[in-house]
C-alpha cells in the first residue's frame, strides 16, 4: 500500500524507444501578460485549485502549518475574488469550497479559540501572582475628612477602604465597650477611657457597618452612648490583614518590626518570607506556661512583651507572627477559636492566593498535633 493506493502485478513493463526531447517554447513572462479574454482560463484555474484542495482532504493526509493555511487561503481567495468574473465571462458558477472546508475550518477555529483562552488564563494567573507579591504594609492614620460623631462616640472612617476605622469615646473613668456589627456578625471590643483613637479592622468585608459605643452604668449593665453607620468598599479583601489593629498592635518603632525587616531584607517571594519568619520564631521562642496558668480574661495579645522575653502564650505568639508577616506585605489573620476543646489562637497566612494555617504554638510543641481548628472570630 502506498498512500492509500494498491499496487498490483500485471504485464511486464517494456520501455518505449527513446525519442529526442524537444523543449516547449518558454511562455512570455513580460509584465502585464495578456489574459485570455473569454474567461475560461480563470474558471479552469479556479476549478483546478478547488479539486486539488478536495483531493488533499480526502487523501487522509493532514495539512499542517503554513502549507494548510496557504492552500486554504488560495482556494478561498480564488472563489471570492474570481467568482463574479467566472460567472460573467464564462456563464458558469464557480465551485463552492465552503462545503469542503467548513468542517475543518470549524475545528481549527475551536483549536485557535482554546489556545487563546489558555493563553489568557495563563496571563491572568501570572498577573495575579505578580499582584499578590506586590502587597504593601498598611500604617493607619487619621484622615480628618470623614469623621462621624454621635453623643460620646467619634469614628474616623476616612480610610475605611484600606480595611480599618479609628474610634474613641469621650475621656472618662467609666468602662467603655465598642460594638461593630455587619449583618448577623457582631464583634465587641474594650475601649480605652483616655479618649485616644484605637484601630479596629473591617475584617468582615464590603458592606454597611454599624459602630456603637456603650458605657458601663453599674455591674454588667451598659448604656448606649453613640451609634454611627460606615459604608465600606475595600480596595482589596486582604487589606484588613496588612496593618496593625487593637489585637495585633505594633508601630514602626516596634522591635519585632525592625527584626522582620532585617530577616527579610531583599526578599520578594511570599513563601520565602513566611518560611524565614516561621523558622525564626521556632528557633528563638518558647511557650509561657506560667502566663497561661495566670492570665486574666480579656487580656490583649502582647507583642512587645513576647519579643522581649522570647516567650508568650498562644495569642502573643500568633500576634507576633502576624506583625512580622504583615509588615512584609503578607496578609495574615489572627484567628481565635478552638483547637480541639482548648481555647486557642493561631494564624491564617495568605500565600500565593491561598490561606495556609500556621500555628506557632503547635510548632513549639505546646499543644498536641492533629487537633481540629474551629474559628470563632479573627482580626
Amino acid at each position: 500500500m502506498i498512500e492509500g493506493r494498491t499496487v498490483t502485478s500485471g504485464r511486464p513493463f517494456i520501455a518505449a524507444p527513446k525519442e529526442k526531447r524537444v523543449n516547449p517554447p518558454k511562455p512570455n513572462r513580460t509584465k502585464g501578460r495578456e489574459r485570455e479574454t473569454d474567461g475560461h482560463a480563470e474558471k479552469n484555474a479556479c476549478i483546478r485549485l478547488v479539486y486539488r484542495f478536495r483531493a488533499r482532504l480526502s487523501s487522509g493526509r493532514k495539512l499542517r502549518g503554513r502549507r494548510a493555511i496557504s492552500l486554504k487561503r488560495d482556494a478561498s481567495c480564488v472563489i471570492l475574488n474570481r467568482n463574479d468574473k467566472c460567472n460573467r465571462r464564462a456563464g458558469a458558477k464557480a465551485p463552492d469550497v465552503r462545503g469542503i472546508t467548513g468542517e475543518r475550518e470549524t475545528v481549527m477555529r475551536k483549536k485557535r479559540g482554546w489556545r487563546r483562552a489558555a493563553a489568557l488564563a495563563l496571563s491572568a494567573v501570572l498577573l495575579a501572582g505578580t499582584a499578590l507579591a506586590l502587597y504593601d504594609a498598611i500604617w493607619p492614620q487619621q484622615s480628618g475628612t470623614d469623621v462621624l460623631t454621635s453623643k460620646r462616640l467619634v469614628v474616623d472612617a476616612g480610610n475605611a477602604a484600606q480595611g480599618y476605622i479609628l474610634a474613641h469615646g469621650k475621656e472618662n473613668k467609666k468602662r467603655l465597650k465598642l460594638r461593630v456589627t455587619q449583618g448577623q456578625y457582631k464583634l465587641t471590643y474594650d475601649l480605652n477611657t483616655a479618649g485616644e483613637y484605637e484601630v479596629f479592622p473591617l475584617q468582615l468585608g464590603d458592606g454597611s457597618y454599624t459602630v456603637e459605643l456603650f458605657e458601663n452604668v453599674s455591674g454588667k449593665k451598659y448604656a448606649a452612648e453613640g451609634k454611627v453607620t460606615v459604608r465600606v468598599k475595600l480596595d482589596d479583601p486582604y487589606a484588613p490583614f496588612l496593618g496593625p489593629n487593637q489585637y495585633v498592635h505594633y508601630t514602626q518603632d516596634t522591635e519585632a518590626v525592625k527584626t522582620s525587616y532585617a530577616l527579610c531584607e531583599g526578599m520578594t517571594d511570599d513563601r520565602e518570607i513566611f518560611e524565614t519568619i516561621r523558622g525564626y520564631i521556632k528557633a528563638n521562642y518558647m511557650y509561657d506556661y506560667v502566663k497561661a496558668a495566670t492570665v486574666a480574661g480579656g487580656t490583649l495579645p502582647d507583642i512587645d512583651g513576647c519579643y522581649e522575653k522570647k516567650m508568650g502564650i498562644c495569642q502573643d505568639l500568633a500576634a507576633l507572627a502576624a506583625c512580622m508577616l504583615r509588615v512584609q506585605g503578607v496578609p495574615t489573620k489572627l484567628m481565635v477559636g478552638y483547637a480541639g476543646k482548648m481555647y486557642h489562637a493561631w494564624n491564617s497566612v495568605v500565600i500565593d492566593g491561598e490561606e495556609v494555617l500556621y500555628d506557632p504554638t503547635l510548632e513549639l510543641s505546646a499543644i498536641e498535633s492533629g487537633q481540629t481548628y474551629t474559628t470563632e472570630r479573627y482580626y
